[in-house]
């Protein structure tokens, strides 16, 4: 998120924030928003009560605040249905592996097997690569048809931290280019959906 905001004030991404909604109301990210002027919401149970209720405010706060496309940037929830039909195919998330290589693993955790993997099984080259993967976000965790997919070799002998700092490196160049696919209409979201055309 602080990526594309500072890509967005810095004038090299044409686009604007139409609202930030995080379901903590500390996080460090609404406070990125408000200091770069963007409008913040923060919708939990806490603020309107059960699951139900949180779906609904959400895709309400989306459509209000005018938004074309959603970008999970660290939002671990599922989405509910009432967003995901408002914003039908437009809603996009990235996992840092290669799905469906790792479908459901968490966080650090991926980054620890990609590197567990490659050292019990130096001579495999399925293990030598990982990477990320930005989807469009359905009704499963990490499910969604790829939008786009880069590799990064697996260093067998580095720690979890450095390949995890690689493959975010590699997360925010990749939404660099997805958004302004979007932007260049080279990509086309939603119910209209048309495949990428570099």
């Amino acid at each position: 998120m602080r990526a594309i905001i500072g890509a967005i004030a810095a004038g090299t991404l044409n686009a604007e924030v139409a609202i930030v909604i995080s379901n903590n109301p500390v996080a460090p990210a609404l406070d990125f928003a408000r200091q770069h002027g963007a409008p913040t919401s923060h919708i939990s149970q806490t603020t309107v009560g059960p699951e139900g209720n949180v779906d609904r405010a959400i895709a309400e706060e989306l459509e209000k605040n005018g938004a074309d496309i959603v970008v999970l940037c660290g939002y671990m929830k599922k989405i509910g249905p009432e967003t995901l039909k408002a914003f039908e195919g437009r809603i996009l998330n990235v996992h840092p592996a290669l799905l469906p290589d790792l479908k459901g693993h968490w966080g650090d955790a991926i980054h620890k097997e990609v590197l567990r993997r490659r050292r019990d099984n130096p001579d495999n080259p399925e293990f030598a690569w990982t990477g990320a993967t930005i989807h469009i976000v359905d009704e499963e965790y990490d499910h969604g048809e790829h939008i786009l997919q880069e590799r990064v070799a697996v260093c067998a002998d580095e720690t979890p931290e450095g390949l995890k700092a690689r493959i975010q490196a590699l997360e925010i160049t990749m939404w660099m280019d997805v958004l302004q696919d979007i932007i260049a209409g080279r990509l086309i979201l939603g119910k209209e959906r048309a495949p990428l055309r570099r």
